[in-house]
């Protein structure tokens, strides 16, 4: 029997799209580690395209974008007609004003609108500060999942321990400490909210998911009022932790970033951060008194990063009792 190469053409588009989109609005130097990824991302079993909304402040990332665009089924997606608004990240924290929030929803929810005008099977949104292993987006759509997000880990505070991208309920809570500890383990784990690296079947996205503000939620993020929409339309959100992602919260981690790489993204190099040190300070900070008590925490905390003046004096005098 004669052998017959396959029509290489005819696979590729065999393969499901699925569109990838970032709204990008960060250093250059932060972007320049999220693209080295996207660039490795696999696509054996998937036809990916690259979609941008270029928000930048820094010139040379809106460069690194294009010659991104340049080389790569790629595209940066039309401006809007948006008011201005400041966004400030420091090495101890990202400053999340409501007026930065509802910047964030337009571009997402457009994003979305445009989803909609193609035939792709799945839209895979993730944030411009976060690093994805090669495997990670035809793993994420492998699970055939509605709504899916990759968990990776963050200290949201220089001095706090590390806590996951999503969670049990709404103002960022957990129903206990092994609702986080169970997060080390490599699976799919049902959550009550995710966001910043998750994938979308297109179901989902027709069904009507959004990120619009819901009027009678005094939520602060934009994820929070998504996924009160998705449980609404009868969604169940999962958290999977099988290939975490490097989120480069802080500049200073971009040497991490390179340690990570060449361990060959391994999920290891996080399971590092989640010693037993770590789990002893879950257990503490999360219970009874977390249900009671961060709520309120998290407001003043919310309140309190908009006074930029007022955190840099907070961090002097902790430097100074520490001294």
């Amino acid at each position: 029997m004669q052998n017959v190469e396959p029509d290489k053409q005819a696979l590729a588009e065999a393969r499901p799209r699925v569109i990838v989109f970032s709204p990008v609005r960060v250093a250059s130097a932060v972007l320049r580690e999220v693209l080295h990824d996207l660039r490795a991302a696999q696509q054996q079993r998937l036809a990916l395209e690259f979609w941008f909304y270029d928000d930048n402040d820094d010139p040379a990332s809106s460069q690194l974008l294009a010659g991104f665009c340049a080389t790569h089924p790629a595209r940066v997606l039309p401006k809007l007609a948006l008011e201005p608004a400041a966004y400030v990240r420091t090495e101890d924290a990202h400053e999340w004003k409501p007026n930065v929030v509802d910047r964030i929803i337009r571009i997402k929810n457009f994003a979305l609108a445009e989803f909609l005008k193609t035939d792709a099977a799945a839209l895979f949104l993730v944030d411009a500060d976060v690093c994805v292993p090669p495997p990670l987006i035809e793993h994420l759509f492998a699970l055939d999942l509605p709504i899916v997000s990759e968990v990776f880990w963050t200290r949201w505070w220089p001095q706090s321990p590390y806590l996951p991208n999503v969670w049990d309920v709404h103002d960022g809570r957990y129903h206990s400490p092994e609702s986080v500890l169970r997060l080390r383990d490599a699976g799919q784990y049902e959550v009550g909210g995710l966001g910043a690296c998750t994938m979308l079947r297109r179901v989902a996205v027709e069904r009507g998911v959004s990120f619009a503000r819901i009027p009678s939620l005094d939520f602060s993020g934009e994820d929070r009022h998504f996924c009160v929409r998705a449980t609404c339309l009868g969604f169940q959100l999962y958290a999977d932790t099988v290939f975490p992602p490097f989120h480069i919260y802080r500049e200073s981690q971009l040497p991490d970033v390179a340690r990570w790489r060449a361990q060959h993204y391994a999920r290891a190099f996080f399971l590092n951060w989640l010693d037993d040190e770590w789990a002893r300070s879950i257990r503490a900070s999360v219970g009874v008194a977390d249900h009671l008590l961060k709520p309120k925490l998290k407001e003043w905390l919310n309140r309190l990063s908009g006074n930029t003046l007022l955190l840099r004096t907070l961090g002097v005098v902790s430097k100074l009792l520490r001294a």
